[in-house]
């Protein structure tokens, strides 16, 4: 193998894969969709869950769901209330150790499925944007292709005043530190 196979070979097995595109898929009576090898290939085989305060549940490669995680606690400081509700809204929505089965399948908590208005046996959609997976109802994601800017925009505003008050509040409490405030997540 040449020099140039060998670097190229050593860039996309470290570079995360990148997906566009969206996939419909059926929900059986467990609550179990099947992953397109194409989605499997950019996850991996361990995925976090996440239910969005928008009814969507977002889907994780374990790893960019630590690094997250990671950000969350490095970009504020103790005693930021606002980082804390965010953290909060975000984290404690999250279900680790989702791993996929021998059919390519993974299972998707009950309680997130009726968050989500995903009905067993029923149907969803799963839309890669890059690295990021959201599973969405079949009416959702009829909502969604709709009017993306309109799309749960009250609870995604929400969302973001929220982090914006944390980045604010941090600001302040650097400033008192006499520190300065790094990057958004």
């Amino acid at each position: 193998m040449s020099t140039k196979d060998q670097n190229t070979a050593q860039s996309s097995a470290t570079t995360p894969k990148r997906v566009y595109r969206h996939e419909p898929t059926s929900v059986d009576d467990k609550g179990r969709i099947r992953l397109h090898e194409e989605f499997l290939n950019a996850t991996g085989t361990n995925v976090v869950l996440v239910h969005q305060v928008t009814g969507v549940i977002r889907m994780y490669p374990q790893a960019e769901f630590d690094r997250l995680e990671e950000k969350l606690f490095n970009d504020f400081s103790e005693g930021n209330d606002a980082a804390d509700y965010y953290r909060q809204v975000f984290l404690s929505n999250a279900r680790r150790g989702i791993k996929t089965d021998s059919a390519q399948r993974i299972s998707i908590p009950a309680d997130f499925r009726v968050l989500a208005g995903i009905d067993t046996p029923g149907k969803c959609v799963i839309v890669a944007n890059g690295n990021q997976f959201q599973i969405m109802s079949a009416d959702s994601y009829a909502a969604f292709q709709k009017s993306p800017l309109n799309f749960k925009a009250s609870e995604r505003e929400e969302l973001d005043r929220l982090k914006e008050k944390a980045f604010q509040e941090e600001r302040q409490l650097q400033g008192l530190r006499g520190n300065s405030v790094g990057g958004a997540l």
